[in-house]
């Protein structure tokens, strides 16, 4: 899927996008039985729905269109992830691991520091930094703390949306109103930032020693 994919950016055919779809949802299917028992539920009950369209005639490229509407969200998980392939054979995880080390000493800690790179970078490189961030903290001192790592993951980069001129929520804002996004930028900014601020109260007063 993903070499079709690329090959479908560079070469113009009309048979490419329908391969892309084709083994996209030949991809989606082939995870259902790994899934847990939420997005197995919503992802099979989406797939069946695409059925009963396909049967009340929408046609078969109706359900490949869709499919390919949702590609490049599967290459993003798919590609990002080989970033990580020249950092851990160069060592450079190594390096960073003992860089963690000497400033991160708390599960706390590490959920702020890590809340701070995902709302910052996540604000320019998009749905991208989730899977590059994730791997990059994946060292032997932060491996027991994954739960920790995800929660600020999914936290900091959630209010990228507020803000953050790359999101879709924003670019709605300013097409359908008569705004900038300079003039939106304080509000969106003031907001995450109260957000980013009761995500650490959630965290309370935990705060586990890492051991380096």
């Amino acid at each position: 899927m993903g070499f079709t994919y690329l090959l479908s950016q560079f070469i113009d055919s009309d048979l490419l996008p329908i391969l892309v779809s084709l083994f996209a949802t030949i991809t989606v299917m082939s995870y259902i039985p790994y899934l847990s028992k939420t997005p197995m539920i919503l992802i099979s009950t989406l797939l069946i729905l695409s059925v009963i369209f396909l049967l009340n005639g929408s046609g078969l490229m109706k359900l490949f269109h869709g499919m390919r509407e949702n590609v490049g969200l599967l290459a993003i998980f798919l590609f990002v992830p080989l970033i990580s392939l020249p950092i851990k054979n160069g060592q450079y995880l190594d390096y960073m691991n003992a860089i963690f080390n000497h400033y991160v000493k708390t599960s706390k800690q590490l959920y702020t520091y890590l809340k701070i790179s995902i709302l910052g970078i996540g604000s320019v490189m998009n749905l991208g930094t989730i899977p590059i961030m994730y791997h990059l903290t994946e060292t032997s001192s932060f491996i027991d703390y994954r739960d920790t790592r995800i929660r600020a993951l999914t936290r900091g980069f959630s209010l990228s949306f507020l803000w953050s001129p790359y999101f879709i929520s924003i670019a709605l804002i300013l097409t359908y109103f008569n705004v900038t996004w300079v003039e939106l930028f304080p509000f969106g900014f003031a907001f995450a930032l109260a957000g980013f601020i009761l995500g650490l109260f959630t965290m309370g007063s935990i705060s586990e020693p890492i051991k380096s």
